[in-house]
C-alpha cells in the first residue's frame, strides 16, 4: 500500500510555510489518506497530501 505525507492545520492555526505539522500513513489512495489524518489528528484540514517514494 502506498505512503501519504499529510500536511494539516489544527483548529485555530495559522497557516504557515515551516511550521505545518505533518504525519505520513499507508492508505489506498490520496483521498483516502487524507480522511485518515482528520481521523487520526482530530485536525481541522488537510492542507497537502503528498504519495512517498517506497
Amino acid at each position: 500500500m502506498p505512503s501519504y505525507r499529510c500536511h494539516f492545520l489544527n483548529e485555530g492555526q495559522e497557516p504557515s510555510a515551516s511550521l505545518v505539522p505533518s504525519i505520513q500513513v499507508q492508505a489506498p489512495n490520496a483521498v483516502e489518506a487524507a480522511r485518515l489524518t482528520q481521523a487520526v489528528t482530530g485536525c481541522a484540514i488537510v492542507v497537502d497530501v503528498e504519495r512517498v517514494a517506497s
